[in-house]
């Protein structure tokens, strides 16, 4: 049902957006042989992975706890207290980390690498 969809909060889903744009340019750029559009885009994905990473990490607006909170554990037999590690919003957040730190590689890769 649509009208019972929660929206992600922002600056997330901005950040979603603009995460795709930058992957879709980088996409092209690759595909264009372009070396000098490449580097922009492969640090302009980079960028956006550590924006999103830091959004989750620091759970600003509450977006890990969104991220998380729409997963749904089904109860086993004989399992009672068990919750899967990723409904938890602490695994949201060392993802964003980990989202910073690849972006991180992202943009060293983009400036540092003699070709793209």
């Amino acid at each position: 049902m649509l009208h019972d969809r929660v929206e992600s909060p922002q600056p997330f889903r901005t950040l979603c957006v603009v995460s795709a744009a930058a992957f879709a340019a980088t996409v092209g750029s690759l595909a264009l042989q372009q070396t000098g559009l490449t580097r922009i885009a492969f640090g302009a994905l980079g960028l956006a992975g550590i924006l999103v990473g830091l959004t989750l990490a620091t759970n600003l607006n509450g977006t890990a706890d969104h991220v998380t909170g729409s997963i749904t554990v089904p109860r086993t037999v004989g399992a009672g207290g068990y919750r899967a590690v990723v409904a938890h919003p602490l695994y949201a957040r060392v993802a964003g980390a980990l989202f910073v730190v690849a972006g991180l590689g992202v943009m060293a890769v983009a400036i540092t690498a003699p070709t793209l």
